[in-house]
């Protein structure tokens, strides 16, 4: 597989798991979805105790440190917990728009077979200590309860150079992280090279907390959060990628990114125009936050996003979307710093500042 193909892979992935309902704690057929695409390339996959997914290629060095992208399978929602009268009572998982909250507003009931029973909210529970709406179903359910409900928004679709979809966040980063997996399978690398694909990100960063808390990577591992984070000034949609060196919560470590930053000079290298942007990402919080809680080194990239949380900052509920270019331009990304797992990166900017500089301090001195 060539970088081309990973593109046309992550592409085709992205929108199969864009017509995967998936809410927080109800990430299962996504996982299934993940496991049966990557069970076709010479990977080791596994399911941790919690349900998070673990793909690995192994390197020749498997002492060597290696790479992992983590992305999360989960987007925020609502799951039905009790049934009032005629009427549903859910728990908001993730911080969903407000917007979404209002009366009238479409939604979806999705049963254990994977029918989507249309519906809509009557408005929050005032009296609730947590964040509830009641919602009015098209037909009664006989479903053990709790299920998920989605918004009724488009599952993907291409906007000219835009991808829209209900839930971009994070299953866009998830489809690129399985294209570089699949790209490096057929590789020789150092180090591992990982995919963890985790649930209920959106609940509090739980997976990536728990595997972090496991030791599910090994310590010395290079941690890359593969995101979408809303757009900010200098990440705007169709300005490449961006490497992360922070969110909301960390700042992010030098040594991982060096992996990202080396993999970009290659690309621009080769494409004069290969986009992409390093800046600070302090919309939100990201996985590897949760990572570096647990003395992991830590770095991300992110695909600047439109509509976050379906319209949480814009006051509106609309499907996310993504610049095709962005997006694709990451998927390289991934592939070429995959390659270098294992492979201590060094930095071109520290090596030139680390220079004695000669001429400078003789005239300083006098």
């Amino acid at each position: 597989m060539n970088i081309g193909q990973a593109q046309a892979f992550a592409m085709e992935l992205l929108e199969e798991l864009c017509g995967i309902p998936t809410v927080t704690f109800h990430e299962q057929n996504v996982a299934d979805a993940i496991v049966v695409r990557l069970s076709k390339f010479d990977l080791a996959i596994t399911r941790d105790p919690h349900g998070n997914v673990l793909a690995t290629r192994t390197g020749t060095e498997p002492a060597a440190s290696g790479i992992a992208y983590v992305a999360h399978m989960d987007h925020p929602g609502f799951e039905i917990v009790e049934r009032r009268g005629d009427d549903y009572l859910a728990d908001v998982l993730g911080s969903i728009t407000r917007q979404a909250l209002e009366v009238d507003v479409p939604v979806l009931a999705i049963t254990s077979d994977g029918r989507r029973i249309r519906g809509r909210v009557l408005g929050p529970v005032e009296e609730s200590k947590t964040r509830q709406v009641l919602i009015r179903l098209d037909e009664s359910i006989a479903e053990v309860l709790p299920i998920p409900v989605i918004l009724d928004l488009i599952d993907f679709a291409l906007d000219g150079d835009l991808i829209r979809a209900r839930a971009l966040d994070d299953l866009a980063g998830c489809a690129a992280s399985a294209a570089a997996l699949a790209y490096i399978s057929s590789r020789e690398v150092t180090g591992n090279v990982y995919g963890l694909f985790t649930r209920a990100e959106e609940g509090g960063l739980f997976g990536a907390r728990l595997a972090a808390s496991d030791g599910l990577l090994p310590k010395k591992t290079a941690v890359v959060s593969v995101e979408t984070s809303h757009i900010l000034p200098g990440a705007e949609s169709g300005g490449g990628v961006v490497i992360r060196t922070g969110d909301a919560a960390t700042t992010f470590d030098d040594e991982p990114e060096r992996y990202l930053r080396n993999a970009a000079l290659k690309l621009k290298a080769q494409d004069e125009d290969f986009k992409v942007k390093r800046q600070l990402m302090s919309g939100g919080g990201c996985e590897a936050s949760a990572f570096a809680a647990f003395g992991y080194k830590v770095t991300g990239t992110a695909f600047p996003l439109g509509n976050w949380h379906n319209g949480l900052m814009q006051e509106v509920v609309e499907p996310e979307y993504i610049h095709k270019n962005d997006y694709l331009s990451g998927v390289s990304l991934l592939c070429v710093a995959a390659e270098s797992a294992g492979d201590a990166p060094e930095s071109s900017s520290g090596v030139r500042l680390s220079e004695f500089p000669e001429d400078a301090a003789e005239r300083l001195n006098n």
